[in-house]
């Protein structure tokens, strides 16, 4: 339909937001997914490319960063970590990629390279996709698929504070 031909538009829009070449490839199939109407498919593969791009960013800025931030956070007595109780100590790539997607975005809000709101939406893309990868009622629409896709996007993929400075792969 016609509605669905504006909506491709605007999602192309956003995908060439995007200059990395593999995540590029990697939404483009996400976006052919959702096209043809495989949309928790095409939420699963959004997530992924949106949590790889932050683990690689955490990576980038050094993982004792990531560590620390997660330490400190867990001594707050008061204030918005008061009760995060999970302090991490990664020592590679392939460590950082067993934390809890959960627990990757609140200290990447401790970190502050994001903010509570942004932290929010990103949780409600999180919880698409896991909505998307187990059985359940809830239904996921083309236009649920939009907004998570605009959110990841804008907050994570096409953000600057969100480039890395060299190709991390493990």
């Amino acid at each position: 339909t016609s509605t669905d031909a504006g909506l491709s538009g605007e999602v192309r829009e956003l995908l060439e937001k995007i200059p990395d070449k593999d995540e590029n490839a990697y939404l483009k199939e996400a976006l052919g997914c959702w096209e043809n109407g495989f949309l928790k498919a095409a939420v699963v593969l959004m997530w992924c490319a949106c949590i790889d791009r932050i683990h690689r960013k955490i990576s980038d800025l050094g993982l004792d960063v990531f560590n620390k931030t997660s330490l400190d956070m867990k001594q707050q007595a008061k204030g918005r970590f008061k009760n995060f109780s999970k302090n991490q100590n990664v020592s590679s790539l392939s460590e950082l990629r067993m934390v809890f997607d959960n627990d990757i975005l609140w200290i990447i809000e401790g970190m502050k390279l994001i903010d509570s709101n942004q932290k929010n939406r990103l949780y409600s893309c999180f919880e698409m996709r896991c909505h998307s990868g187990h059985p359940g009622a809830a239904p996921i629409t083309r236009y649920n698929v939009l907004s998570c896709f605009s959110d990841i996007i804008e907050i994570v993929l096409s953000n600057p504070v969100f480039e890395i400075s060299q190709v991390l792969r493990d």
